[in-house]
């Protein structure tokens, strides 16, 4: 069964694979970086490591009323190297049974997210999307998962 870090990015719940995820932060610098894809938040340190750091609000196109006050960071795995995902905050880990929705249906509710999303599984508070971190982190054209 799978299972999931959930968090919350502008008001929704969002589910991370346990399997890709090597850290949780809490508030962290992230320092912008100029030029940078809309997308990238900028870089944070990590024990002296540079890690990218990607505004998932930004990615998933939702829309904050105030900047989030104190947010999180779920460090994940992606082609050998660590990616900061900047959420608002870390709510819970669920195990979960099978998909409850077919993802291709999101679509017809946040035509955006179709994309970056891999299931939807079905859970006590209500559906909770699973991110698809390969499609999240695939900014550039061209640039692919291995």
């Amino acid at each position: 069964m799978p299972e999931m870090i959930v968090v919350e990015v502008a008001g929704e719940h969002l589910g991370i694979p346990v399997g890709v995820v090597r850290h949780v932060l809490g508030p962290q610098t992230v320092y912008p970086v100029p030029l940078a894809h809309p997308a990238i938040a900028g870089v944070l340190n990590m024990r002296g490591r540079i890690i990218t750091a990607v505004d998932c609000a930004h990615r998933l196109g939702l829309a904050r009323d105030e900047p989030a006050a104190a947010s999180s960071s779920v460090v994940v795995d992606w082609n050998g190297e660590p990616y900061a995902l900047l959420v608002d905050r870390v709510d819970d880990i669920l195990e979960l049974t099978e998909p409850a929705v077919d993802p291709r249906e999101l679509a017809s509710f946040v035509p955006s997210w179709h994309a970056l999303a891999r299931n939807l599984y079905s859970t006590r508070s209500g559906v909770l999307v699973e991110l698809d971190i390969d499609r999240m982190l695939a900014l550039t054209p061209g640039r692919e998962a291995a």
